[in-house]
């Protein structure tokens, strides 16, 4: 079970050029993952260890990881464009 916070407001205008991306705990630590992109779209998600997802965010955004290890809290970010979804082409 996770536990998942999003605005109403989430949802992206038509006019933003949106990605569906994927993300992956690799740690053995519960994460916070955020993402506030305009006024317009946020979200925020509590995402336990090994646990993989899939967002629809503004390609443009970028995705902060909360990390809380064994002595301090740490923060990351990873641009959305880099986690990215795509199709490969047909051999």
């Amino acid at each position: 079970m996770s536990l998942s916070t999003t605005m109403p407001h989430n949802t992206p205008k038509v006019t933003q050029d949106i990605a569906l991306c994927y993300y992956a705990n690799p740690s053995a630590d519960v994460q916070v993952l955020r993402i506030k992109a305009s006024q317009n779209f946020y979200f925020e998600k509590v995402i336990f260890p090994q646990e993989r997802l899939f967002f629809n965010a503004p390609r443009s955004s970028t995705l902060q990881v909360f990390n809380q290890g064994d002595s301090a809290l740490s923060l990351s970010t990873i641009p959305c464009a880099q986690i990215q979804v795509r199709e490969r082409s047909a051999c």
